[in-house]
């Protein structure tokens, strides 16, 4: 072999050794990383290797292997080593793109209270893969060939008939219901807390049930008693005394009435002058305590002498009825 034959050789194992670093430096085979594996639902379309992986907003490694399994996709992710430490060992993972249509990365999770840091060759579970916009379109058309046109476009033209016109009364619903959610939304957190007691509650409902069905046994036991003996007995009785008490009351209903009807206008008198009743019990508690205060038994009398009235007068001096007088207790209730 010629010197030119052995040099032009050289050269070209040193193209294909540096195209070969060069090659793996960008796929980042060279590069110091944690390795960890994420496990995951499913990859998606748009997860590729060299993705993010971020946690807070601050990326700490890429996807380096996307790997589909019997049960979704495993992603080999690489921490970088200055910031692995920050990412600890309990975290979950969320496959999530950046837009719509944009390309996926990992998002991890830190729990309320994190772990030590992550290790190499630790496993992270997922929690959830966004949906994509072909699943999106794939419900939709599912939807739309279950659905018979004729019969959707019925629909859809009653709805537009439904809304012609009503816009007012629309805006006027949003607005009435924007003005409930305002005043709802302060009882949120009483409602959240209510909501948290709950289970406790129902606990102790649940531990009644067991109780409560067995009364419910008793008392289908008792009512079987009542109506096998005793109630028919009663509901005997009592259908007897019903018709005794009607037997009674068709003989001197007539009677009755007629007495009620004579006593109307003296009961309307005692009930105008029914005020008086208290005063007459209180002016006669009076003379008791009058009477209680002389400490000697018998009955005393003071005779005077004193002059003549006027004589009576024809006609002034006749008794006045007249309406308005009604019931007075002259100064009765002072003396209470």
């Amino acid at each position: 072999m010629s010197r030119h034959t052995a040099l032009g050789a050289a050269f070209v194992v040193a193209v294909l050794a540096a195209s070969a670093l060069v090659a793996a430096q960008f796929q980042g085979a060279l590069d110091r990383v944690v390795p960890v594996t994420v496990l995951a639902g499913r990859a998606g379309l748009l997860m590729d290797r060299g993705a993010e992986v971020k946690i807070l907003g601050v990326t700490v490694g890429t996807v380096r292997s996307v790997t589909p399994t019997t049960d979704g996709a495993e992603l080999g992710v690489g921490l970088y080593p200055a910031t692995a430490d920050k990412v600890p060992a309990d975290v979950t993972a969320n496959v999530v793109p950046l837009t719509i249509f944009g390309a996926k990365y990992i998002e991890l999770i830190r729990p309320h209270e994190p772990s030590p840091p992550i290790k190499a060759g630790a496993v992270i579970g997922g929690n959830r893969v966004a949906v994509e916009i072909n699943e999106t379109f794939e419900h939709v058309l599912g939807q739309l060939n279950a659905i018979e046109p004729s019969r959707f476009n019925l629909a859809l033209t009653a709805v537009a008939d439904a809304l012609r016109g009503n816009g007012d009364e629309l805006g006027e619903l949003a607005e009435n219901l924007d003005g409930y959610l305002g005043k709802i939304n302060p009882s949120l957190p009483a409602l959240r807390a209510d909501l948290a007691k709950a289970p406790a509650v129902l606990d102790t409902y649940a531990a009644v049930v067991p109780d409560a069905i067995r009364v419910g046994d008793n008392l289908g036991a008792t009512s079987d008693t009542l109506v096998s003996a005793q109630l028919t007995t009663f509901l005997l009785s009592l259908t007897k005394f019903g018709h005794q008490s009607a037997d009674f009351l068709g003989g001197v209903g007539q009677p009755l009435t007629d007495a009620l009807h004579i006593s109307r206008p003296t009961a309307g008198l005692l009930a105008n002058y029914a005020a008086m009743f208290p005063c007459l019990f209180q002016g006669l508690d009076l003379n008791r305590q009058l009477l209680s205060r002389n400490r000697d038994s018998g009955l005393h009398i003071d005779v005077t002498v004193g002059p003549g009235a006027k004589p009576y007068r024809y006609p002034q001096d006749l008794p006045e009825i007249r309406p308005g007088t009604g019931p007075s207790c002259h100064g009765m209730a002072a003396h209470r």
